[in-house]
């Protein structure tokens, strides 16, 4: 499976071939984003609603609603937004520290390897390196 970001995860074989940049990419998108939203901006249309709704049983129903639903579920909604952006960041980061780890460890190992011997060529006769 691929998408505009480069993760690539086959789950039978385990492969995941996620692109870093390609999502720390998309992080900072959205965290641009989350920063042009607010509950402030939310409040504010609120009361441009109830401005033009004047003295009324429907304007004090509104404004209930507004505070009760719409400005709650947006703080809600920004906080999971604004969590679910810092668990990819940590993930990522997770990512980032095991694929340095693992490539330290199998240099680690090759490096440990014992030399290979030299094997004679059968026509030849003569040593020769592989």
């Amino acid at each position: 499976m691929s998408s505009s970001v480069g993760v690539q995860v086959v789950n039978d074989g385990m492969r995941y071939d996620i692109d870093v940049a390609g999502v720390r990419g998309t992080l900072r998108v959205a965290q641009g984003h989350l920063e042009d939203l607010s509950v402030q901006d939310v409040r504010s249309a609120g009361n441009d609603v109830e401005n033009g709704l004047g003295a009324s049983r429907t304007r004090a129903a509104f404004s209930r609603y507004a505070d009760e639903v719409l400005v709650r579920d947006t703080e809600a909604t920004l906080t999971r937004i604004r969590n679910a952006i810092g668990g990819v960041s940590a993930a990522m980061d997770h990512y980032v520290g095991a694929d340095h780890t693992m490539t330290a460890d199998a240099l680690r190992a090759a490096r440990a390897l014992p030399p290979r011997p030299a094997v004679r060529h059968p026509l030849s006769g003569s040593a020769a390196e592989q």
